[in-house]
């Protein structure tokens, strides 16, 4: 078998402490100017386009797909 990926695991007291920040985060993005939050979508985009091709072999080695089955869903 081989490694894709690996991840820390966290305790309920960090799960909690996440959910927190990220409802505070929520209303913090919320806040923002319209034209600031679609600026910072479109620099998550091209940071997501810029890792496709890793993207999609992830794709296929995690989800066992083929290349064709995954591209639609990496693009």
């Amino acid at each position: 078998a081989e490694l894709v990926a690996a991840s820390a695991v966290g305790d309920a007291s960090t799960i909690e402490r996440i959910v927190a920040d990220t409802r505070a985060a929520a209303s913090s993005w919320a806040a923002r100017a319209v034209d600031d939050r679609a600026a910072v979508l479109h620099a998550a985009g091209r940071m997501l386009a810029a890792r496709r091709a890793q993207l999609l072999e992830v794709m296929v080695v995690e989800a066992g797909k083929t290349l064709g089955e995954g591209d639609p869903e990496v693009s």
